[in-house]
C-alpha cells in the first residue's frame, strides 16, 4: 500500500511530468516508458489492495490508520527543498527559469495528490477528511 499507491503514485506523476517537460526527447520517451511500467505495478498492487479491504474485516481501517501515519512522513521528507529545486531546475528548463519550473512542480504536486487519491478511492479508502496539510494544500493548486 505504501510502497505501490502512496510513492508510486508520486513517482508515476513524475515520469508524466518527464514525459511532457523532459529537458531532452530522449529523457521525455524515457518518462513514457518508465510510466507503463509503474503503472502497471500500481494497477496490481491495487486490485490485491482492493481484495484484501473486501474480504478481509477491518483492513480498511488498519490500511487508513497506516497511510495517516505515512503521508506525515512523505510531508516531513517533502519540506527537503532538494527534491522540488531540481525537479524545477529540470521541468522549468533550467536554473535561470526554476520560478516556472517551480509553478510546474506545483501542479506535479496536485496532480500526484489527486492521482493518489483517486487510487485510494477506487480500493474503498478515503481519505479526504484526514488527509495530511501538506497533501491537501496541494489540492488547492490552481492552473
Amino acid at each position: 500500500m505504501l510502497l505501490h499507491i502512496l510513492r508510486g503514485t508520486y513517482t508515476r506523476t513524475i515520469y508524466r511530468y518527464l514525459a511532457a517537460y523532459g529537458p531532452t526527447p530522449v529523457e521525455r520517451e524515457l518518462g513514457r516508458r518508465c510510466l507503463q511500467d509503474t503503472s502497471r505495478h500500481i494497477a496490481y498492487s491495487m486490485d490485491h489492495i482492493r481484495y484484501a479491504i473486501n474480504h478481509v474485516k477491518g483492513s480498511d481501517g488498519n490500511f487508513n490508520a497506516g497511510l495517516a501515519a505515512a503521508e506525515l512522513v512523505v510531508e516531513r521528507d517533502s519540506s527537503d527543498p532538494v527534491m522540488r529545486e531540481s525537479l524545477a531546475c529540470a521541468f522549468g528548463g533550467g536554473v535561470r527559469k526554476m520560478e516556472e519550473g517551480f509553478a510546474i512542480v506545483a501542479r506535479l504536486e496536485r496532480d500526484y495528490v489527486r492521482d493518489y487519491l483517486r487510487c485510494l478511492d477506487w480500493v474503498g479508502i478515503n481519505r479526504r477528511a484526514t488527509l495530511a496539510p501538506s497533501f491537501a494544500a496541494a489540492l488547492e493548486v490552481t492552473g
